[in-house]
């Protein structure tokens, strides 16, 4: 069921069906006879319809759960988000300033999420050098995008960039080099 609803763009139908489907999750991740093997795709899972119902609570502890395991740029992005989705601000900048220093270099998604990661520290209140984030966040991609035009994380996170840029004065921008 959870594979059908996963890859369907959310309704509240699905909302409902994932909410039902938590509790299930919640007990076969607390069983401590459930096979190892599959407890990491549980948990996994839990998290994912935690962030989509809007339990960003339950999806916060799953997702640092998960991250005891191993550590992945998708995974700081879903707990920064669940963060800030709780008014965690202050725990929300470590994470993406983490997920921005950590993943600019690397495989093409990693940077996708750490350009994202510094569009987001941009928009953070009292930022003091918000065009130096959006100006690495650009960079980073610009390469991303000119590899692989449809890299939907890069499109996504430059969709937000142009959004961010609507209506910011001219010096509050990157400079953008002409190449």
């Amino acid at each position: 069921v959870f594979k059908h609803v996963e890859v369907l763009p959310a309704s509240p139908d699905d909302v409902d069906l994932l909410k039902a489907i938590i509790p299930h999750y919640e007990e076969i991740v607390a069983n401590p006879d459930f096979p190892k093997k599959d407890f990491v795709k549980a948990l996994e899972r839990l998290s994912l319809a935690a962030m989509r119902t809007g339990e960003y609570p339950l999806a916060e502890g799953t997702v640092r759960r998960l991250l005891q395991k191993s550590e992945s740029a998708s995974l700081l992005k879903r707990l920064a988000i669940s963060l800030i989705c709780q008014g965690k601000l202050s725990e929300s900048v470590k994470v993406l300033e983490h997920l921005a220093e950590r993943y600019a270099s690397g495989p093409v998604d990693d940077r996708a999420f750490a350009a994202w990661a510094d569009l987001m520290l941009a928009k953070t209140p009292g930022c003091a050098v918000p065009a130096s984030y959006r100006q690495k966040a650009l960079y980073l991609l610009r390469d991303i995008l000119a590899a692989d035009p449809r890299h939907n994380e890069a499109n996504s996170a430059y969709a937000q960039y142009l959004m961010d840029c609507a209506g910011t004065s001219a010096d509050m921008l990157p400079d953008i080099p002409a190449d």
